[in-house]
């Protein structure tokens, strides 16, 4: 593997819990009242923002699925025995 991949792998796996720790309440110094989401601020582009980024999670899963069967096919034999080495 590439050296430079690898160190962009390790640093996404240091920096992913950072990301968490830095929108937590206790970081931010929010109170339990400052924390709650008012309904009247809650706005429609938001909703659609929501919904898109599932339906674009959800295509993007059902793809590397497909992706992932046709590469474990290409390891069968036309036996039906799978190569290991």
């Amino acid at each position: 593997m590439h050296v430079f991949g690898y160190l962009i792998g390790m640093s996404f796996y240091v920096a992913a819990p950072w990301t968490i720790i830095v929108d937590s309440p206790i970081w931010n110094h929010k109170t339990k009242a400052e924390l709650s989401l008012p309904v009247s601020d809650f706005k429609p582009i938001t909703f659609v923002a929501y919904a898109v980024s599932f339906i674009t999670f959800t295509y993007a899963s059902v793809q590397q699925h497909r992706a992932h069967q046709i590469l474990a096919s290409l390891r069968k034999r036309k036996t039906g025995n799978y190569i290991t080495r």
